[in-house]
């Protein structure tokens, strides 16, 4: 009769030790998913094209030829953080510095979209570590590259 007793109670106790461990555990994974989630969230920046650098084609491919290569600056981090925005400006002074202007390479038709310095773009970027960034896309007029 006692082991029957007592069975009972140490399961009760077991399941209430799982269940509170797995309360705890889920309460964790969520405080540490939350700064990743803010950290992949699409951010949203004007930018300014200052160059656009035409490249060669290959005349013997039937694949779709590269475009222009479109390099351009952002122009403001408006939608980081007002905590965290110094930061990543101060990163995208210090990279433009070493490395110049962001370019992306494109495969639009340059006759049918005219790009020239000076042409506003919207830059679309993650937020990463060490206030950099990572770009999603650039798009102008519609068209994205």
């Amino acid at each position: 009769m006692r082991w029957r007793w007592r069975l009972p109670v140490v399961l009760l106790v077991s399941g209430a030790a799982v269940v509170s461990i797995g309360c705890r555990a889920n309460h964790s994974a969520n405080a540490v998913s939350e700064p990743a989630n803010q950290q992949n969230a699409i951010m949203h920046a004007a930018g300014t094209v200052v160059s656009v650098e035409e490249q060669a084609h290959d005349e013997q491919s039937y694949d779709l030829l590269p475009g222009p290569r479109v390099c351009f600056t952002i122009d403001s981090f408006a939608e980081v953080p007002s905590a965290e925005r110094n930061a990543y400006e101060s990163a995208e002074r210090e990279r433009r510095a070493a490395h110049g202007p962001r370019c992306r390479d494109t495969s639009i038709d340059p006759s049918a979209v005219h790009i020239k310095p000076g042409d506003h773009v919207e830059v679309y970027y993650t937020l990463q570590k060490s206030g950099q960034i990572s770009i999603v896309k650039v798009s102008t007029r519609g068209v994205d590259f």
